[in-house]
């Protein structure tokens, strides 16, 4: 956003910007002020100060800090020969203590200062008809005013995630679709609308069972 004013002959920087663009540091003042933009992380910084306010806020960690308030993310533990009590409705509360205890460093790890971890394989290829035509929306979505702030810090705090990357000004988009959608409780909810590239993709059919099924 930019504002034009006939009395101002000078261009001012919001410390929301200042940040995004890597010129001060997530904990400004305290450390140095300013930083090399060929050598410093542009989505470090703000993604970090994003993702710390929409998580429960008990970590103070800085960005480049090694101290942690949140365990160090872990792979699952093996699955358990026995539980260490009876399962019974009586036992519910002992039961989601004691889940929440063996996977808090894995599933249930929140951390948003730590690269989610990568399985080690070959990248996964879409095989895509050759005579498809791309479709890209280039027009922004229009985001209802009071969502704005919750997609923009959901979209930081997946990029500290490792889970999506930005993409630079000076890289073409072939194919790009839109993604905020309204949950069933009114809340903003981020996913992708694939069904353009759905209709050009090669795909195997795979017959699989409900997750009802599945669990029983």
């Amino acid at each position: 956003m930019v504002y034009v004013s006939s009395f101002v002959r000078d261009m001012f920087l919001s410390y929301e910007t200042l940040l995004n663009l890597g010129l001060l540091a997530n904990d400004f003042p305290s450390s140095q002020c300013g930083t090399d933009l060929q050598t410093s992380n542009t989505i470090t910084a703000p993604s970090i100060s994003a993702t710390r306010s929409v998580n429960d806020g008990c970590c103070t960690a800085t960005p480049h800090s090694v101290t942690c308030s949140y365990p160090q993310r872990e792979a699952a533990p093996p699955r358990p020969s026995q539980l260490p009590f009876p399962c019974t409705p009586e036992n519910n509360e002992w039961m989601r203590a004691w889940l929440l205890d063996r996977y808090a460093s894995s599933t249930f790890n929140t951390c948003p200062h730590h690269v989610l971890p990568s399985m080690e394989d070959p990248p996964i290829d879409i095989h895509v008809d050759q005579n498809a035509r791309p479709k890209a929306c280039h027009t922004p979505a229009s985001i209802p005013l009071h969502w704005q702030q919750h997609v923009y810090e959901d979209l930081l705090c997946d990029i500290a995630l490792g889970v999506i990357k930005r993409v630079s000004y000076e890289e073409p988009v072939t194919w790009c679709q839109r993604m905020i959608t309204r949950k069933h409780d009114g809340s903003p909810h981020c996913t992708v609308d694939l069904s353009p590239l759905n209709k050009f993709c090669q795909r195997e059919t795979i017959a699989m069972k409900s997750p009802f099924q599945l669990v029983r």
